[in-house]
């Protein structure tokens, strides 16, 4: 958990993602987080061009 780790502004550590997303309302992501969340209407696929830690 990132409550554990100290942050600047208290415990937790924070991350700036960059990158490409899209929203699915369909396909294999969309199915799996469905079965969990029934009341999910769409997933938002992520894919990372660079993850920084800002603590």
């Amino acid at each position: 958990m990132t409550g554990t780790v100290a942050g600047n502004i208290g415990p937790g550590a924070g991350f700036l993602i960059k990158g490409t997303a899209c929203i699915d309302a369909s396909g294999s992501d969309f199915e799996l987080i469905k079965a969990k969340f029934a009341w999910a209407g769409a997933v938002m696929a992520v894919t990372a061009n660079s993850i920084e830690q800002t603590l």
